[in-house]
């Protein structure tokens, strides 16, 4: 649920739970959709194009809503003066004022500030234009062509946005009206409380009946004041008569509780006991009375009369009524409320807890009687003294005030993200203030902007693994080309002679070799194309492993010899074979070798090796070299396609930076890993692990 519709249900349910006196006008609990006001919400569409407006017309046919079209920024601006719009479509090629300045104008207005606005276009589909209308206060960024269920869809929940939000402020509205009756029947309640302790002091003010009665059965009057008559409209000489019994006005369903009352009070030896019952005065009416009773005893301790003082706490009495069960619904508002909230008194006392605040933090009121208990468990020790100094703050509020984002700590030890708003309420009883915290949960909010913050590094390395793409494409491409053509095109015109002279047949060789650069440069590029695709089909079959080593350096000894590195082989003897596909495990090895002796210095040494791991069913073929070393900062990416250690567009070194990468992808397509040592200026480590 979002936050607004939060609000809406809170607002609804104190509605309903403190109705005004006018109960017709009262909403009803059991329709929320009452609450929302008949309107019709507007539209306005925006575009140059009359073409383009037709068509939007006819998208929005569907929608309950007034459609309002402008043909330019300027004429938008001046409607959103006379019309409150639910939802703005605007164009984003318009002459004079495009579609984003018109959005930044609309939101520097506080009357449009808060009206979304969705772009729509033919003409701008790239990542540069949808940042640039989001920067600009978009909610959303639509291409054409238009899904017009979507697009219906997508219009249908702002409008019904619009209508909560309409009837959220004349909720608001209400409540506020109401909370201003309550105050007054709060301050009535008080000065009628005030006015009972008055009338309590026999001598001090109010109207006091002073009744005699005897101590047995029917309870004869044996004298009463004569303001009976005024309050509760009896004749005091019918009283006291014998017509009329004082058990006899006392309401029916209070009598055998107030006789049992006074003999059970005076059989325990007391002098004298307060109750309250009702009184049925002579035309009907029924009032409520407060009783101060005293026994009298003759001189053997014997009772003989009853002596009572009845005050009239009618007024005093609904209001205390009417008081409790309004302070009962607003607790049980609060306590069903679907948001985090918390009431507490100035001295630390947690008074309340929504069942959505134990729900989300695991803690009941129990668990944190305190706010200083609640501080320390959610934000710990460390921050405790400072987060309640924040917290005191709140009892001087005058208003609703956003206390910021904060980072709790549930029952569970789970981290979530909360947004505060807090406010003081009017002081308890005691005279202690009294504040209300309320707590609004973005933590998936939160996690939802970390990860587009993610994605947004992603397509950065993206666009620099492009660049980078393009530069290695153009090195390793256009110098085995630029062979080929300058060789073909001596063959060709035949500048050396004849056909037969020795050097075509030298250069025919170095095309041959271009060529076969070429070839093997796609084939990387494809096999690693297919590996990402998961399209790489293994052709397993067991293979020697050593003799794949042998084949490998029989392929690479040449250029080992021009720099005079030293190879040296150390594999385990009668080593297991090896379940594999032979092609992806010479190329593995072919290209481990290739990568050592590309980065030793002459005079290096290159140490092959390959041995069975102890304990496992897996065989570790592993090249060390004594060359460049690979920066440990560098060590993550070096498996990232067309990454060198010489990372650079321009490279000291011939390669594509394929090699790692199509190592890595082949080992793991076969269920092994690959792993990597390094150091700057000793050499490099490279071992891949193949089960068996």
């Amino acid at each position: 649920m979002s936050v607004v519709g939060v609000i809406i249900v809170l607002v609804y349910c104190l509605a309903v739970w403190f109705p005004m006196t006018d109960t017709s006008t009262s909403i009803p609990s059991k329709n929320f959709s009452k609450i929302l006001p008949k309107i019709l919400p507007k539209i306005l569409i925006v575009d140059d194009q009359p073409a383009n407006l037709v068509v939007l017309r006819k998208l929005l046919a569907r929608v309950n809503a007034k459609v309002v079209a402008a043909y330019s920024g300027n004429e938008a601006l001046a409607l959103t003066l006379h019309h409150d719009f639910a939802l703005i479509l605007l164009d984003v090629n318009m002459p004079n004022m495009d579609g984003y300045e018109v959005a930044e104008i609309l939101r520097g207005e506080d009357r449009t500030r808060d009206t979304p606005i969705i772009f729509i276009t033919a003409a701008y589909k790239d990542h540069e234009h949808r940042t640039r209308a989001y920067g600009a206060g978009a909610v959303d960024y639509i291409e054409k062509p238009i899904d017009e269920f979507i697009f219906q869809s997508k219009i249908q929940v702002f409008l019904e946005l619009f209508v909560m939000r309409v009837a959220l402020k004349d909720s608001l509205a209400q409540l506020e009206d109401r909370n201003r009756r309550l105050e007054t029947e709060i301050l009535a309640h008080r000065e009628a409380e005030s006015a009972l302790r008055r009338e309590r002091n026999l001598f001090v003010g109010g109207p006091v009946v002073v009744f005699k009665w005897r101590a047995v059965e029917g309870w004869p009057v044996e004298y009463v004041s004569r303001n009976i008559f005024d309050l509760f409209g009896y004749d005091p000489g019918y009283l006291v008569s014998g017509q009329l019994n004082f058990i006899d006005i006392i309401h029916r369903e209070d009598r055998n509780r107030i006789i049992h009352e006074t003999e059970d009070c005076a059989l325990a030896g007391m002098v004298n006991f307060e109750r309250e019952y009702r009184i049925v005065c002579a035309d009907g009416s029924i009032r409520w009375v407060h009783d101060s009773t005293v026994v009298v005893r003759s001189a053997k301790n014997i009772i003989t009369y009853f002596d009572g003082y009845l005050f009239d706490i009618t007024e005093a009495k609904y209001a205390r009524d009417a008081l409790r069960e309004s302070e009962s619904r607003f607790r049980q508002a609060l306590t069903d409320a679907p948001i985090p909230i918390m009431l507490h008194a100035e001295n630390g006392e947690v008074i309340l807890l929504s069942q959505t605040w134990t729900e989300v933090t695991g803690y009941s009121r129990k668990d944190i009687p305190t706010t200083r208990v609640w501080v320390e468990k959610a934000y710990g020790p460390d921050q405790a003294e400072t987060i309640l100094r924040l917290i005191h703050a709140d009892y001087a509020l005058n208003a609703m005030q956003n206390s910021g984002e904060c980072q709790i700590r549930t029952a569970s030890g789970e981290r979530r993200m909360w947004e505060i708003r807090a406010a003081s309420l009017k002081p308890l009883s005691d005279g202690r203030r009294l504040a209300i915290c309320m707590a609004n949960d973005i933590t998936e909010r939160r996690l939802t902007e970390r990860r587009l913050e993610e994605a947004k590094i992603a397509a950065e390395e993206a666009n620099r693994a492009k660049s980078m793409f393009l530069a290695t494409m153009s090195h390793e491409l256009r110098t085995p080309l630029n062979t080929i053509l300058g060789f073909s095109e001596i063959i060709r015109d035949q500048s050396l002679g004849a056909l037969g002279e020795g050097k075509y047949v030298e250069y025919a060789d170095d095309i041959n070799v271009s060529g076969q650069y070429l070839l093997n440069l796609i084939n990387d590029i494809l096999d690693l194309s297919k590996i990402e695709a998961g399209k790489l089909e293994l052709e397993l079959i067991l293979i020697d492993i050593q003799s794949q080593i042998s084949s490998s350096l029989r392929l690479v000894r040449e250029r080992a010899h021009k720099k005079n590195l030293v190879v040296e082989v150390t594999c385990s003897a009668s080593l297991p074979y090896l379940r594999a596909d032979e092609r992806a495990v010479k190329q593995v090895i072919f290209n481990l070798l290739s990568n050592a002796i590309k980065f030793t210095p002459a005079g290096g040494r290159i140490t092959i090796g390959a041995h069975k791991v102890e304990g496992a069913e897996q065989i570790r073929l592993s090249v060390r070299d004594t060359g460049c070393g690979i920066p440990a900062d560098r060590l993550e990416r070096i498996f990232r396609p067309f990454e060198q250690v010489d990372n650079r567009y321009s490279r000291s070194r011939d390669g594509t930076g394929l090699g790692l990468a199509l190592v890595k992808g082949l080992v793991e397509l076969h269920g092994g890993v690959i792993e990597i040592e390094s150091e700057v200026g000793v050499g490099t480590l490279v071992a891949v692990v193949f089960p068996l």
